[in-house]
């Protein structure tokens, strides 16, 4: 599996370079901590066969799974590196919480606006914003100073 993906990325970015002045390599982020029982009920990556074609009753665990994407990831930025593609890790600018995923893989709205100012702050080479936050309540604010209107300039309050 590594070495499949490997070959293919190698191409591909090899085949970008050969036609652009510039190659950004965005490596996957993925949902990856120890999880609640709440955020553990999001995640069904994992399963052994073909969910499309097949009922799926086996999965592998939560470790492995994200095992095996850091196989991937680690894979990919030293092909990155070694070609001398400049490369984004999301990883260290996502904020591993259901804010951010709605599963083990995919974002939230929230989530992809995260990425695309990280993609935009990389493309425009200005420095990537600090992730948000944590919710603490789930009201979905970041802190309780975010609720009050009197912070927004366009507010009645103000």
């Amino acid at each position: 599996m590594l070495q499949h993906f490997e070959t293919h990325l190698r191409q591909l970015l090899r085949k970008a370079a050969a036609h652009a002045d510039r190659v950004l390599l965005v490596r996957q982020p993925w949902f990856d901590k120890n999880y609640s029982p709440e955020e553990a009920a999001h995640m069904w990556h994992g399963g052994v066969g073909q969910a499309w074609r097949e009922e799926v009753t086996t999965y592998y665990s939560f470790e492995v799974v994200s095992g095996l994407m850091a196989f991937l990831d680690a894979r990919a930025a030293r092909v990155a590196t070694e070609l001398d593609v400049e490369q984004l890790d999301l990883m260290p600018v996502l904020e591993r919480s259901l804010n951010t995923y709605y599963d083990w893989l995919h974002l939230s709205p929230a989530g992809a606006r995260a990425v695309a100012a990280a993609v935009t702050a990389t493309i425009l080479r200005r420095p990537r914003p600090s992730p948000p936050p944590p919710d603490q309540d789930g009201d979905g604010f970041a802190s309780p100073a975010m609720r009050d209107p009197s912070r927004c300039a366009a507010s009645p309050v103000s």
